[in-house]
């Protein structure tokens, strides 16, 4: 977190976000989370915190999860679906949260013919699992997205202005242009 507060999840059959102190490495906090279905357990995502501090997440029992900086639930949303991949905030404030949910990442020289991974592949048919991907664009009612970045046409001095921004793809893509 911004504070530097430590976040730490479970991938068990009692899942769980923790928070804790980076000094210290006392648990500030432990919120739980319902187990998957079947074999899959946890919170295998990582954690997102924005600018005021609020953290985002998504758990195996198919919910993305909104905190409190202090840990209390604010809002979870239902995906139908396991969330393995970590929630990213757009430039505008947007949430976005991407399940690949694919069999295999399509990469050719990982699974080429003759390879061990592409034997265990067809074993059991991952390169079947297609078409499942989905990504989730979250936006509150109360949202009012930001500006629309146009940091092509920016000068270097805009440019390093958003370098202080509170959400992290401002930054990140103005120091890629610096």
């Amino acid at each position: 977190g911004h504070d530097g507060t430590i976040y730490a999840s479970t991938f068990g059959r009692e899942p769980f976000l923790a928070a804790f102190d980076p000094k210290s490495g006392t648990e500030r906090w432990r919120f739980h989370t319902q187990p998957g279905d079947g074999d899959f357990y946890g919170v295998q995502s990582g954690a997102l915190v924005d600018g005021e501090g609020y953290i985002y997440f998504g758990g195996r029992d198919g919910f993305v999860y909104c905190l409190t900086p202090g840990g209390a639930l604010v809002w979870r949303y239902e995906t139908g679906d396991q969330v393995d991949a970590g929630p990213v905030l757009g430039p505008d404030g947007t949430l976005y949260i991407v399940d690949m949910y694919r069999g295999i990442i399509q990469e050719g020289n990982w699974v080429r013919k003759g390879s061990y991974l592409r034997g265990v592949v067809q074993e059991y048919g991952l390169d079947q699992n297609i078409g499942r991907g989905r990504i989730y664009r979250l936006v509150h009612e109360a949202h009012e997205p930001g500006p629309r970045p146009r940091m092509l046409d920016e000068s270097s001095q805009q440019l390093v202005a958003h370098l202080a921004h509170p959400n992290g793809w401002w930054r990140d893509n103005a120091q890629k242009l610096l």
